[in-house]
């Protein structure tokens, strides 16, 4: 989908990554690159894509040859957005708890209607002394 490419493009943020030690040409470094994806990223949308990087200098110059790095989001990251999405919509209905109302999405898959039954029901029963 061009259209999703084109707005993450300004939303990924990409950590300029200071590089102390001299590196001559033909010399193999290995470097890790977080990478922070929206929030907006939601399930419909690609799960992989291609950032296309490459290496500057201390005076902003590039050097060196782009190279593309191909990035996979697992849906359990998107599956998990959502359980706090309806986690914090089901506390603010004031059901219960944020931490009762995931605890409840996860015992029940995130289906927040049996979820909301079962804080119900938990609500409504007396409490044993």
């Amino acid at each position: 989908n061009q259209d999703f490419f084109s707005q993450l493009g300004g939303l990924i943020e990409l950590p300029d990554i200071q590089i102390d030690q001299e590196v001559k040409g033909e010399e193999k470094i290995k470097i890790q690159v977080p990478i922070t994806l929206p929030a907006k990223v939601e399930e419909s949308q690609p799960a992989e894509f291609d950032i296309v990087m490459g290496f500057f200098g201390p005076r902003g110059t590039q050097f060196g040859e782009e190279f593309t790095v191909k990035v996979k989001v697992e849906t359990a990251i998107f599956d998990e957005f959502q359980l706090y999405k309806k986690a914090i919509s089901l506390a603010e209905s004031q059901i219960a708890s944020f931490d009762d109302c995931v605890e409840a999405l996860r015992k029940c898959n995130g289906d927040d209607n049996a979820a909301v039954v079962m804080l119900t029901e938990k609500k409504d029963k007396p409490t044993e002394q």
